[in-house]
């Protein structure tokens, strides 16, 4: 299946983590797994490996891409482990949604509003994900998952996916979906613009999924 790679998370990703550094820092992995899923599991069944940045690039990811197993998936974790053994985290979201209504647009309103981070919005092919902007401390992290909990209202839609939250707090990471491999998935995840866009605009998701020049150029200055 081909993608467009200009607007594939990985550039999201470098841009982001190369940003937030502290200059001293001499050395950086990013972590990734290859992942089979099995719908409603309490199994997570993966095969983790780090890789340098300097060495992540377009050819590095289809290279990943081209080693994937007929039934295996690429992921990135939100883990970003730094010289001395320093671990960080890129805030990353797993809507559980496929359409912004009201309700969603109010409650991701109200995140956003006390929340720091700038978050790129990519169309899943089932749902939306969502990338932050800055690296968060490892407590940092627990905080923005339970964070992400709350969001979920007991007579509402549910925003987020409870079982991922589950899976990705046990697995002490977030992980979200690079690829397009098996029949469970639509479509490679794409860049749409910013979460901001949709929820203090209200703009439907339909009106945004062409990308344009302006939108682009922005996403890869951070």
């Amino acid at each position: 299946m081909e993608f467009n790679l200009s607007r594939h998370p990985i550039y999201w990703i470098t841009k982001v983590v190369k940003n937030s550094l502290p200059p001293l820092y001499q050395s950086v992995d990013l972590c990734f797994s290859y992942y089979r899923y099995t719908p409603r599991s309490y199994l997570d069944d993966r095969v983790e490996f780090t890789v340098p940045i300097e060495a992540v690039n377009e050819s590095y990811l289809l290279n990943l891409l081209d080693k994937l197993d007929f039934d295996q998936e690429l992921a990135f974790h939100s883990k970003v482990i730094l010289g001395g053994g320093k671990v960080m985290h890129l805030p990353m979201i797993d809507l559980g949604l496929r359409k912004f209504d009201k309700s969603a647009i109010s409650a991701l309103n109200k995140f956003q509003s006390y929340n720091k981070n700038v978050f790129a919005l990519f169309d899943s092919g089932r749902s939306f994900h969502l990338y932050g902007s800055h690296l968060l401390e490892e407590r940092q992290w627990s905080n923005f998952m339970g964070e992400l909990l709350l969001l979920n209202e007991p007579s509402g839609q549910k925003l987020i996916d409870t079982r991922w939250i589950g899976h990705r707090l046990i697995a002490g990471y977030s992980a979200l979906r690079l690829s397009c491999n098996t029949s469970h998935y639509k479509a490679f995840p794409t860049f749409l613009g910013y979460l901001e866009e949709v929820t203090n605009q209200g703009t439907g998701i339909d009106s945004i999924t062409s990308l344009n020049d302006r939108n682009l150029a922005k996403k890869t200055r951070i």
